[in-house]
């Protein structure tokens, strides 16, 4: 497995955490402490840190897609595919990148048949 791929891992986590936090009731400071460090991670720290050719978190370019639970809602798409769909019956996510538009859809008509 190649590095790149973990580390789009916690690039992914990394916004997750972001968008979850500041949708919280938080004190402002809490959020602006927060809002440092992803800066910091983000813009202040070399690739040399990270053992890359550039920083892994630099260039965070969220996808959202509609949720498939909660009518209006989005979910954030993963950066890299978690291989979840590896493990004995496993199958790739709803937000995995290598999933295409059209089961990605299929998933949530079959999801929305469930309930």
């Amino acid at each position: 497995m190649k590095p790149d791929m973990i580390w789009n891992q916690y690039a992914a986590r990394l916004t997750f955490a972001q968008d979850f936090l500041l949708g919280q009731p938080l004190p402002a400071e809490m959020k602006e402490r927060y809002l440092n460090g992803y800066k910091v991670l983000t813009q202040g720290i070399t690739a040399d840190v990270f053992g890359r050719r550039r920083n892994p978190f630099l260039h965070l370019k969220p996808i959202y897609l509609d949720s498939p639970n909660e009518e209006g809602k989005k979910v954030l798409m993963r950066s890299s595919c978690c291989m979840y769909n590896c493990r004995e019956g496993g199958e790739l996510c709803y937000t995995c990148p290598k999933r295409t538009e059209k089961d990605r859809l299929e998933m949530k008509e079959k999801l929305a048949a469930a309930k």
